[in-house]
């Protein structure tokens, strides 16, 4: 889920006026990438310079950018996604 998943499922829920339940399977694992923590967000950038820069090769930047999304769940982060999963 996203900031924009949890909000969607609680309307759809309100508009069809039924008993519902909406599960948020929670935040998603840390990742980890050469013995340093990943996360969502700017991590795509941090490989973009790297690659560019000819720190990292391309199989290097796609374990890299794959790492910040190890898991089911919404982005590790403190943004949106984390406030719209802690209300509902």
């Amino acid at each position: 889920g996203c900031d924009k998943t949890t909000p969607a499922c609680l309307m759809a829920a309100a508009t069809v006026n039924l008993p519902a339940i909406a599960l948020s399977v929670g935040p998603m694992l840390n990742g980890w990438f050469r013995g340093e923590r990943t996360g969502s967000g700017t991590i795509v950038w941090k490989a973009r310079e790297l690659l560019a820069a000819g720190e990292i090769d391309y199989p290097g930047f796609v374990k890299l950018v794959a790492s910040s999304a190890p898991s089911t769940g919404y982005c590790n982060t403190m943004g949106t996604a984390t406030t719209m999963n802690s209300l509902a």
